[in-house]
């Protein structure tokens, strides 16, 4: 198996497993209070690249409710034929604060109310994607979860300290996986000769 097969598999059960679950606020840089057009949607997985400062700049309407995955480590075993992964997600997303939506009865009169509670949407996410793993043997059949090597988790910082990227919000998780690997030929094919 290749490293791009077991990046592939957890996209994909990230996509059908995880994203389905959930549904949270797609940003809008034109209008975040009463005029707002309330739109809610599956974040989105992205595989390996979108650099952190751009997700709170211009690039975040795309890429926001979403989950970055990036493959943070691997190490090769050849003659145990095995691959060990680490991956790194970064959940992001977007709500600067409740809207009249957010109480199911559209037009009640309530109107828009600045908060700083969006991070609970990162943590609803986080919650539901730490639910997903702690029940996941495999992946996609490729990928094995270590359970056993532990799971860590925490809010986005950069340089040790919490950035404050308001309306937009950020957690991380690292956690391994393994995979077969197929020894190398060299070694098969003296056991035939």
């Amino acid at each position: 198996m290749t490293v791009i097969e077991g990046i592939d598999a957890l996209a994909a059960w990230l996509e059908g497993e995880v994203c389905s679950g959930i549904k949270l606020k797609v940003p809008s840089n034109a209008r975040q209070t009463d005029g707002y057009e309330y739109k809610l949607a599956h974040p989105k997985v992205h595989k390996m690249y979108a650099p952190p400062a751009k997700l709170a700049h211009q690039g975040a309407r795309q890429l926001c409710p979403g989950i970055l995955l990036c493959l943070a480590d691997g190490r090769d075993a050849p003659r145990k034929s095995g691959r060990d992964l680490k991956f790194r997600l970064l959940l992001s997303v977007w709500n600067p604060g409740r809207h009249a939506e957010d109480s199911g009865e559209p037009g009640a009169g309530e109107r828009f109310q600045a908060t700083a509670d969006g991070w609970e949407d990162a943590w609803n996410l986080m919650d539901l994607l730490l639910a997903k793993l702690y029940n996941a043997e495999q992946i996609g059949g490729v990928l094995r979860v270590k359970a056993e090597d532990g799971f860590d988790y925490g809010p986005y910082k950069e340089d040790g300290a919490i950035i404050d990227f308001y309306p937009f919000y950020f957690a991380t998780l690292e956690f391994s996986c393994a995979m077969s690997l197929a020894p190398p030929s060299k070694y098969c094919i003296e056991n035939y000769l």
